[in-house]
């Protein structure tokens, strides 16, 4: 059984964050794999955590939404 768009979302979300305050710099550029009904969602989640002026971009893909990667401005 398939996971719901949601729960993804929340998982990569939650990734996005640890990753964020882990490393040193702005995140600037977030590229996920996954459909692209997902955009608006992800924007939204991550705008309640304070990461509202990154660049999204997807990658359209049939599978889980997944992290593909992250840029950092030092």
């Amino acid at each position: 059984m398939p996971v719901p768009l949601a729960n993804q979302i929340d998982e990569v979300v939650r990734s996005v964050v640890g990753l964020v305050t882990s490393r040193p710099g702005r995140l600037v550029v977030l590229t996920v794999a996954g459909p692209t009904e997902a955009l608006p969602r992800l924007r939204e989640r991550l705008a309640r955590f304070g990461i509202a002026d990154v660049e999204l971009q997807v990658r359209e893909s049939l599978g889980p939404v997944r992290v593909l990667s992250l840029e950092f401005e030092r």
